[in-house]
């Protein structure tokens, strides 16, 4: 007894010789560089989401390759560079034209594992239904420069390419068609307003709120503490990439929305919980809006599991559209 004692007031002694300020000072460095640290693997704001494959679960969550390689191999051959200029970045995106004088366009946005070639499945369907093709790769995606924000700072660009749609055909009639995040693109960008010339948006999978889905991913996925990281995460976010998680609030900017949407999630979606998909919907209030649910879909997969059905209502839905 008299030993532990001694050694109780031994430690007391250095406490107090160091400063409880100080111990705490150290404690609270401490926790936050782990946290830094965890940050690019758990959640890819740091590094880039890529670097989800380092876990072996996530590599269980995350398929990269939505498009076979004879459909990549299609796009790459047939479709020509296009390129968009803007203040901050060199921006580049794939153009399929249809033969004939078709003025239908989709303009289409690819998940965070992706860039555009990967949406080539996508792009043949409405490629071979007598539409253009328009898609772009996100800001640090494939050939596009910038500073990758998981389709925050995308939004932004979307409204720029449609002007360079319009300004070659001014009677062009458009659709977006998002997956991922580049859903949540497509939703961002359409709830600021856009021309006449855009009669719909197809967002699949996409968030609705991105700072839930980052607490989301690291409490119940990696069973990590959402807190400090989200904070941290978020001040790396600003200061060295321009954007932070409230700008990736989409379900606040649903209401904004003139034009129909149609909603489609994955019942088995564990990186964007499927309620965020429902919050959306029941916020959406222009006329011949919908939703669609695949039962036992995994994130970005829902035209995998049942094709049939998704093209289906994918198809009616923008042909009551157009």
């Amino acid at each position: 007894m008299e030993k532990i004692k001694n050694i109780f007031n031994s430690l007391l002694a250095i406490f107090k010789k160091i400063g409880a300020v100080r111990i705490v000072a150290v404690l609270l460095v401490a926790v936050l560089v782990y946290q830094a640290v965890t940050i690019g693997m758990l959640c890819g704001v740091t590094l880039r989401w890529e670097r989800l494959s380092n876990s072996v679960q996530a590599d269980e969550i995350i398929i990269k390759d939505l498009s076979s390689e004879q459909h990549t191999a299609w796009l790459k051959n047939t479709a020509q560079d296009d390129y968009l200029k803007t203040d901050t970045a060199n921006l580049h995106a794939y153009t399929l034209t249809v033969s004939g004088n078709s003025h239908s366009y989709v303009l289409m946005c690819h998940p965070a594992t992706c860039s555009s070639s990967d949406m080539a499945q996508y792009a043949y369907h409405f490629y071979d239904l007598g539409f253009n093709i328009v898609l772009p790769d996100a800001r640090g995606c494939g050939q596009s420069e910038g500073n990758f924000s998981f389709g925050v700072t995308d939004s932004k660009d979307i409204p720029l390419w449609i002007e360079k749609i319009i300004g070659k055909d001014p009677d062009a009639v458009i659709f977006l068609f998002g997956v991922g995040m580049g859903g949540s693109s497509v939703l961002k960008a359409t709830s600021e307003g856009l021309p006449e010339n855009v009669k719909g948006v197809v967002e699949d999978s996409g968030y609705g709120n991105l700072k839930d889905v980052f607490k989301h991913n690291i409490n119940e996925l990696y069973n990590k503490h959402a807190f400090p990281t989200i904070a941290v995460a978020n001040l790396y976010a600003k200061t060295a990439k321009g954007w932070n998680f409230n700008d990736g609030n989409v379900e606040d900017c649903i209401e904004k929305i003139k034009i129909p949407v149609l909603f489609i999630h994955g019942g088995d979606d564990k990186i964007v919980p499927v309620a965020q998909s429902n919050d959306m919907f029941e916020r959406c209030t222009p006329r011949g809006s919908d939703h669609l649910y695949v039962n036992g879909a995994a994130h970005c997969l829902t035209m995998h599991t049942d094709s049939e059905k998704y093209w289906r209502e994918v198809d009616k839905f923008i042909l009551e559209n157009m």
